[in-house]
């Protein structure tokens, strides 16, 4: 399993360290999930490796 904290908002309303972990659609196209959403701006996303 595979863990990432994914920025949600977009490019022009990002800080410098928000773009560096990625988007949402990013992980969603690499197979990940959502697995919590613990503020507006942060989604936690999942790869579970035995699915993979």
């Amino acid at each position: 399993m595979v863990e990432g904290d994914v920025s949600v908002v977009g490019a022009n309303e990002a800080s410098c360290g928000e773009l560096n972990v990625g988007s949402r659609n990013t992980f969603l196209g690499a197979r990940s999930r959502e697995v919590s959403r613990p503020t507006t701006r942060w989604v936690v996303m999942r790869l579970d490796l035995a699915d993979a």
